[in-house]
């Protein structure tokens, strides 16, 4: 039964230049015994072909008419889906950045309000929820960028549990 190789896959690159050159070509380019290559081909095992066996791959591939170059395609085309990971994170780092500061100034603007002499007790809740909204803000700014320096592309999303009473409202 054959496998189903993953698309972008340096498996697939490596069947697809075996399938016109043949395994023991690909042997013989690589130095490489040709049950190693097959392993190599094999989603389910460690280990694969180096760069420079691949560019030596790619190259007798186009020699031998073979479209394009399955490796370097492979390997450029997951080098810009992960630069657009990156991107993608350093953007959500950036919005949590956003919110954070916009959050903070309402709080600051909030607790300014509530230290006027005609300050009632709807200021101070208000003041103390939006310390609240801002403290979240910068929890989740905090959760982005850690998550952003390992590599894991996610909005964390911070919850408050204690919230102020609203004014007017029951409580």
């Amino acid at each position: 039964m054959t496998k189903v190789r993953d698309p972008l896959s340096f498996e697939k690159a490596l069947t697809t230049v075996a399938g016109v050159l043949g395994w023991p070509r690909c042997a013989q380019i690589t130095g490489t015994p040709e049950s190693t290559l097959r392993n190599w081909s094999d989603p389910d095992v460690s280990g694969g072909v180096t760069f420079d066996k691949g560019e030596a791959l790619d190259l007798a591939y186009i020699d031998a008419g073979g479209a394009g170059v399955p490796f370097l395609a492979c390997y450029a085309a997951r080098v810009h889906i992960d630069a657009a990971e990156v991107l993608l994170c350093l953007d959500r780092i950036a919005r949590a950045a956003a919110k954070s500061a916009r959050e903070s100034g309402e709080a600051h603007a909030a607790v300014f309000l509530a230290t006027r002499q005609d300050a009632g007790e709807a200021d101070f809740l208000i003041a103390e929820r939006e310390l609240e909204e801002s403290i979240a803000a910068q929890s989740n700014t905090l959760a982005t960028l850690r998550a952003g320096r390992r590599g894991e592309v996610q909005m964390v999303t911070a919850v408050v549990t204690a919230a102020a009473p609203q004014p007017g409202g029951a409580g």
